[in-house]
């Protein structure tokens, strides 16, 4: 009888100290995961949400979607020439009249702009931009409703950041199409070409000949370090967000606009991608229109030879 109480009472212990060390073991589980979701939240990583079909189409009804028509979401950080942007690919030019206001004032809500040209059934929509009062870095694809449009256009300047990276991840994962497009090429072309001259003026070894020749090639080599810098760079942060390859566009909205418009005055301008740019978008369109949906892809191709 004792030995049959013993055993119970080790059983009991033995229970009682399997039961507090799997209390303890979730209890570690618990204050990890919490650990490991306030770094995100301070870091501005943003849980992976999808959203329901009823938000879908609550959202595509008040930002005015219509039947056939094409709805590409412009998003990136403040400052990047979104709005600027919008224009060129409308024709339009900057601060007339019939243009999209810009200015970080202006985009404090989502846009809505109809391109006025037939047979162009595009909708574009200026999002504000992240890391702004009314548009937080955090949770920014979600709560600027990006994941509703048609695609989304991924634009930067000067740095490629984690938001766009963040931008990019919920593109992937809902499998919409991204162009990911570096604005003012044109200026950031001017300054590296400003850079090396004053190189080249300032180097005491160089004859007045020699500086003349290096400067006749000035204008080639900081296009060629542009692209090249530019397109590594993205590829090293896709890469290191375990993104896939992606096609990084290098436009001038000078250009853009020029293009649309028809004017017949390129010989003297500079193209990098923005022809590429335009076919993209106006294949993607069409393909919309032949299968009557977007036909949900991870992103626009890579790119493969740089234009130069």
């Amino acid at each position: 009888m004792q030995e049959a109480q013993a055993k119970k009472d080790r059983e009991a212990v033995l229970a009682a100290t399997s039961a507090k060390d799997e209390a303890e073991r979730n209890a570690r589980k618990a204050l990890e995961a919490f650990d490991e979701a306030q770094r995100k939240w301070k870091q501005g990583v943003q849980p992976a949400t999808s959203p329901s079909e009823s938000q879908m189409d609550a959202l595509r009804k008040s930002r005015g979607f219509r039947e056939g028509a094409f709805h590409v979401g412009v998003a990136g950080l403040t400052g990047t020439g979104k709005s600027s942007l919008i224009n060129a690919l409308m024709g339009v030019v900057t601060g007339t009249s019939e243009a999209v206001p810009t200015g970080n004032q202006y985009t404090k809500t989502v846009g809505r702009y109809i391109d006025a040209r037939r047979n162009y059934p595009h909708i574009w929509y200026d999002v504000p931009g992240a890391g702004t009062l009314t548009a937080p870095s955090w949770n920014y694809f979600h709560d600027q409703g990006l994941f509703v449009f048609d695609a989304i256009m991924v634009v930067w300047d000067n740095r490629f950041t984690d938001v766009d990276i963040a931008v990019l991840e919920n593109c992937v994962r809902l499998k919409i199409p991204t162009f990911i497009i570096r604005t003012k090429s044109d200026v950031h072309i001017s300054n590296i070409e400003e850079r090396m001259r004053d190189v080249v003026e300032a180097d005491p070894t160089l004859t007045n000949k020699d500086r003349k020749s290096r400067s006749t090639v000035i204008p080639f080599s900081a296009r060629a370090e542009y692209i090249s810098e530019t397109r590594q760079g993205v590829e090293l942060s896709l890469h290191n967000a375990n993104l896939p390859p992606m096609k990084v566009y290098l436009v001038s909205n000078k250009t853009i606009t020029k293009i649309v418009q028809g004017d017949k005055n390129m010989r003297n301008v500079r193209v990098i991608d923005e022809f590429d740019l335009l076919n993209d978008i106006w294949a993607l369109r069409r393909a919309t229109s032949r299968g009557g949906m977007i036909p949900r892809m991870h992103n626009v191709r890579a790119n493969t030879t740089p234009h130069i």
